[in-house]
């Protein structure tokens, strides 16, 4: 069997891989500056060309999911997020009323899987 060897273009994407990962893990830099930012080094070093760079932001599924993190973030800044939890869970006086809301969280989780 022969082991062909991968070109420039291979080393160079799997080396920002890593070097993305790294920047991830060890840095406080936004994750959407280091992944625009490694998007933007392949695309101008003619590794990938625009339509491949830009063919998953064409996704539905992707385009659902940022609208749902901007009413998230809406929410979030609104108070609307503390509100419904206060309302809905409430302020346990003792670590024992505690125990359905778990007991409800380890079910919605289990049903979701």
């Amino acid at each position: 069997m022969e082991c062909e060897t991968m070109e420039w273009q291979g080393w160079f994407t799997l080396s920002l891989c890593v070097a993305v990962l790294m920047a991830l893990v060890f840095t406080r830099v936004g994750p959407h500056l280091i992944m625009i930012g490694a998007l933007t080094i392949l695309s101008a070093g003619g590794i990938l060309n625009a339509n491949d760079a830009l063919s998953g932001f064409s996704n539905s599924g992707l385009i659902t999911v940022a609208g749902m993190f901007v009413v998230a973030a809406r929410m979030h800044a609104s108070g609307a997020i503390d509100l419904l939890v206060n309302n809905l869970l409430g302020r346990p006086g003792t670590s024992r009323a505690t125990e359905p809301d778990v007991l409800a969280g380890c079910i919605s989780k289990q049903l979701s899987q």
